[in-house]
């Protein structure tokens, strides 16, 4: 299961990086303001462990990563659904925060 698991988040993660530049012609902003979604990726991608690690080891691993994988799963179809770039940038805080 945590092979499972640990295999989409960098999946998704390099797709991402590689669609940089349609993203922003997409969404009609400079890749700047693109480059501020990737920077919303590392810090989550920072910080959840640490939250994620002791509700993991209160509660155990299972219900931690089922928990995440519906959030992540959910957050990757509101992402695809977006035609804002704020509504993306609040779609990867809740994909990559899991």
């Amino acid at each position: 299961m945590a092979a499972f698991a640990g295999f989409f988040s960098p999946l998704s993660a390099n797709i991402y990086f590689l669609a940089l530049t349609a993203i922003s012609t997409g969404y009609y902003v400079t890749p700047t303001v693109v480059n501020l979604t990737l920077t919303c990726y590392v810090i989550l991608q920072d910080l959840a462990p640490t939250f994620f690690g002791d509700l993991a080891d209160m509660t155990g691993r299972r219900p931690v990563y089922l928990i995440s994988f519906v959030t992540y799963t959910a957050a990757c179809i509101g992402i695809a659904l977006q035609h804002d770039i704020v509504a993306l940038c609040a779609g990867i805080f809740a994909e990559y925060g899991e």
